[in-house]
C-alpha cells in the first residue's frame, strides 16, 4: 500500500513538472513588437477619438476628358532631356505634368507622366481611371481635422499617381476650404485599397460636410509596373478596446527586383464592419537586398471605431 502511494506521488510530481514546462514555452515565430530606431512616421500621430463624425457621402466629380499622357518608369541612366527628345516634347512640358519632379535626381523605378505631343502645350492632365471611393469621413485632431476616403483598385493592374482634392462644405454646399488629398504610397496595387487623406489646420467653423474627387489615377500596364515588395508573416495584436494595434512582420524584396534604398509601408486598419478606422505610413530607412527579408514593427491608432483587422502594403524606393 505504501509503495502504491509513493508511486502515485511520483507520477503526480512528474505530471506537474511536465505541465509547468509546457506552459512556460514561449512563441518564437512572431517578430518582436518593439519599434526599431529606423522607423519614421509619415503622418502625425493620430490620437484615438470616439467622436469622429461620418459626414455626408461625397459627390464624385470627374476631371473633364483630355488627351491622355502616358506613364514612363524611370530606368537607370535616363535624363529628362533625353526623355523629352525621345517623346518629342520639351523638358518644361514634362516638368509641368510632374509637379515636384527634380531633374537632377531621378529615382530609378519612379513613374512619371509623359504628355502627348499634340496637346503638350495645353498642359493637360490625364483623365483619371474610374475607381470605387468610400464616403468621406473626418476626424478632429489636435490642431485641425483629418478627412479621408478609401479608394479601391478592383483591377489586375497597378494604379499610379493617385491624387485627389478634398473640400469642406457649409450647409448650402459651398466650399469653405480645399486641400490636396494624398495617398500613403505612390502606387495602388491590384486588388488593394488605400486612403486618400487631407489635413485641414486649423479646423474651419461652419463645416457641414465634405467631398472628394480624384484628380489623377493612371493605370500601368502589367509589364511597366514596378515589382513590389511582399509583406510576410504579418502579426497583429489589437488591444481589448480596439483603440490601437501592434503590427509586426517581414518585408521581402523579390530576387529579380531592382535594389532599393528605402521601403515604405502603408498600414490600414478596419473595424468589424469593414469600415476604415486607421491608417499610417512608415518609412524603413534601410531596405532588404533582392531575395532577402527585413523585419518591421509599427503601432496603429484608431480614428474612432474599434480596430478589428489591419492590412499592410509595401513599396520600394
Amino acid at each position: 500500500m505504501k509503495k502504491m502511494i509513493c508511486l502515485s506521488r511520483r507520477l503526480l510530481l512528474i505530471v506537474l513538472l511536465f505541465g509547468l514546462s509546457a506552459c512556460s514555452a514561449r512563441r518564437t515565430d512572431a517578430p518582436r513588437l518593439d519599434s526599431p530606431s529606423n522607423l519614421t512616421p509619415f503622418l502625425p500621430g493620430l490620437t484615438p477619438s470616439r467622436n469622429a463624425p461620418t459626414l455626408r457621402a461625397p459627390t464624385l466629380v470627374s476631371v473633364l476628358p483630355s488627351a491622355t499622357p502616358f506613364a514612363h518608369v524611370l530606368m537607370a541612366g535616363e535624363t529628362i532631356s533625353a526623355l523629352a527628345e525621345r517623346y518629342s516634347v520639351s523638358v518644361d512640358e514634362i516638368l509641368t505634368v510632374n509637379p515636384g519632379l527634380q531633374p537632377q535626381v531621378l529615382p530609378v523605378g519612379q513613374v512619371i507622366l509623359i504628355p502627348a505631343p499634340s496637346v503638350a502645350s495645353q498642359q493637360a492632365l490625364p483623365t483619371p481611371v474610374s475607381l470605387p471611393v468610400s464616403p468621406v469621413r473626418c476626424s478632429p485632431q489636435p490642431g485641425g481635422v483629418w478627412c479621408f476616403a478609401l479608394v479601391s483598385n478592383p483591377s489586375a493592374e497597378t494604379i499610379a499617381l493617385l491624387t485627389g482634392q478634398m473640400r469642406l462644405l457649409d450647409s448650402t454646399g459651398q466650399t469653405i476650404q480645399t486641400q490636396a488629398a494624398l495617398a500613403l504610397l505612390d502606387n495602388l496595387p491590384p486588388g488593394a485599397a488605400l486612403p486618400l487623406a487631407a489635413f485641414f489646420s486649423p479646423m474651419p467653423t461652419g463645416v457641414y460636410g465634405a467631398e472628394m474627387r480624384i484628380i489623377t489615377a493612371l493605370r500601368l500596364p502589367v509589364q511597366a509596373a514596378p515589382l513590389a515588395p511582399v509583406v510576410r508573416n504579418l502579426f497583429t495584436q489589437v488591444d481589448f478596446r480596439g483603440r490601437s494595434a501592434s503590427v509586426a512582420g517581414y518585408v521581402f524584396l523579390p530576387e529579380n527586383a531592382t535594389a532599393a534604398n528605402q521601403i515604405w509601408l502603408a498600414a490600414v486598419g478596419y473595424d468589424r464592419d469593414g469600415e476604415l478606422a486607421a491608417f499610417r505610413r512608415v518609412e524603413l530607412l534601410t531596405a532588404p537586398a533582392p531575395g532577402q527579408a527585413l523585419p518591421f514593427s509599427l503601432k496603429l491608432y484608431s480614428l474612432g471605431n474599434a480596430l478589428w483587422r489591419v492590412e499592410v502594403f509595401a513599396e520600394a524606393h
